[in-house]
């Protein structure tokens, strides 16, 4: 009877660390499967709005006399900012504010994810940097800054005031 007791208790035991095993295995694939999706999203992301900026500066470079003013249906992705760096207002003061590398030091136009209101010079920045979106447009643009496009879609409207480019 002990024999068949202590029996039990092993193939019990074998049991609970085959269960074990498999939850476990189970975790690190479920986990795997979503740094894949996580990696994949964010790469799709940035290839829409490498897209969007890409429209975008076609048709502000695109601004002429007969063309005063184009629509841009702005449909992915959601939740970034268009960011404008002067690079005459950043040379005034180089000791505070900084301009991301992807602009080659000359004015530009960025797309960016998560750029905050209050702090944008430096943050936008940061997150400018991190995806490299940004582009050199032919014109001076006016643009309130950080143009937030939170909730795709979004008509931007893009006029040409002066020798300049407004988008709102």
């Amino acid at each position: 009877m002990a024999n068949i007791l202590k029996s039990k208790k092993a193939i019990l035991l074998e049991e609970v660390v085959n269960i074990s095993i498999a939850v476990m295995a189970i975790a690190i694939l479920v986990g795997l499967a979503v740094l894949v999706y996580s990696v994949f999203k964010n790469k799709h992301e940035i290839d829409q709005a490498q897209g969007q900026l890409d429209e975008i500066i076609a048709k502000i470079n695109a601004l002429s006399d007969k063309q005063p003013s184009f629509n841009h249906l702005y449909t992915n992705p959601q939740n970034w900012a268009l960011v404008y760096y002067s690079i005459d207002y950043f040379n005034k003061n180089p000791e505070k504010n900084k301009i991301p590398e992807a602009c080659k030091y000359k004015t530009c136009l960025c797309l960016c994810k998560d750029v905050k209101d209050d702090k944008y010079l430096i943050e936008s920045v940061e997150a400018c940097q991190k995806n490299k979106i940004c582009a050199n447009p032919n014109k001076d643009l006016i643009l309130e800054m950080p143009l937030k496009l939170t909730t795709p879609p979004q008509t931007l409207t893009i006029k040409k005031i002066n020798d300049k480019a407004s988008i709102q």
